[in-house]
């Protein structure tokens, strides 16, 4: 709940994120990367598609949340997936990513009042 309502603040705020809240966030991002172990208990039958999460990160949290009121997204993932370092692991990176450009951009001046 905690990484996809992460997903969810940095969606609300893309393209163009205050520092100030995704550089609060990375920390939770870095944790699902550590936390990456050697093999995974769901062996070949691992939840999830991989890296990538299509469409919003609010539409995969209400679906997790309420799954009987909102619609499965699409690339959904089941509930145990959502539990699964293997699974969170590539999202985490994608979105360290997207931080890593943002932090580019705040360096340059991009953002920033000229005041």
């Amino acid at each position: 709940m905690l990484f996809l309502t992460v997903c969810h603040s940095l969606d609300l705020a893309y393209p163009d994120p205050p520092p100030s809240v995704y550089r609060e966030l990375r920390p939770v991002l870095e944790s699902a990367v550590a936390a990456l172990p050697e093999t995974c208990p769901h062996g070949d039958a691992h939840p999830g598609a991989g890296s990538g999460l299509p469409g919003e990160a609010g539409e995969h949290l209400a679906h997790l949340c309420a799954p009987e009121t909102f619609p499965a997204p699409e690339g959904a993932r089941e509930p145990d997936a959502w539990a699964c370092p293997r699974n969170l692991a590539p999202l985490a990176e994608e979105w360290l990513e997207w931080c890593d450009t943002w932090d580019e951009a705040a360096e340059d001046g991009y953002g920033e009042d000229d005041d």
